[in-house]
């Protein structure tokens, strides 16, 4: 039995061997096994045959690869680890990158998050080649000083000429912190200095 139904055949061989395994077989209301050829107990009929043999894979959703920056503490890892449903209990932060699979209905996002340390963002440009997409998290509540450090690297990255053409996606985390900036106020203070 294979999900409520039982396997008829697995494989096109297997019906091209045992040529009581046809049509006729099922339109009488009698199944065989493929292996043994006998009789089995109906299931249901046709449509179990259809479901299993007929309708092949599901097609495969297009992969996207992404990736996500941010100053250290902006919420980088947080923000995967909701995306792929895992727990938060006990996240440190990112020392180096991680890439992880983000799935959707239609598509799966490849995912590689750089660590925001001093130490690490001036390699951040040696992960970006291949991206389709880039995602920078700032904290919406962190101090000033720190917001203008993450402008500076927002333009930075904006400017990079493998990045400058993709689409950005600016994640302004934290939202639900007392010293929250709104949207207009983050937008003020990310915009480019003349």
């Amino acid at each position: 039995m294979y999900g409520g139904c039982i396997v008829i055949a697995k494989t096109q061989n297997d019906v091209a061997r045992h040529p009581d395994i046809s049509g006729n077989a099922l339109k009488s209301g009698r199944e065989h096994d493929a292996v043994t050829g006998q009789g089995l107990r109906k299931c249901s009929g046709r449509k179990c045959f259809r479901a299993l043999c007929c309708k092949g894979p599901p097609p495969p959703r297009p992969e996207y690869d992404v990736v996500c920056i941010g100053l250290t503490g902006a919420g980088k890892t947080s923000l995967l680890s909701r995306l792929c449903s895992e727990g938060a209990d006990d996240i440190v932060p990112t020392t180096g990158f991680s890439i992880k699979a983000v799935p959707f209905q239609n598509a799966i996002l490849n995912v590689k998050e750089l660590g925001g340390a001093d130490t690490i963002k001036k390699y951040w440009s040696r992960y970006y080649q291949g991206s389709q997409g880039v995602v920078f998290v700032l904290d919406s509540a962190s101090s000033e000083e720190d917001l203008e450090v993450a402008r500076t690297e927002l333009h930075s990255a904006l400017q990079h000429p493998q990045l400058c053409t993709l689409p950005f996606l600016i994640l302004a985390n934290h939202q639900d912190k007392p010293a929250a900036r709104s949207v207009q106020e983050v937008t003020f203070h990310t915009k480019h200095k003349d």
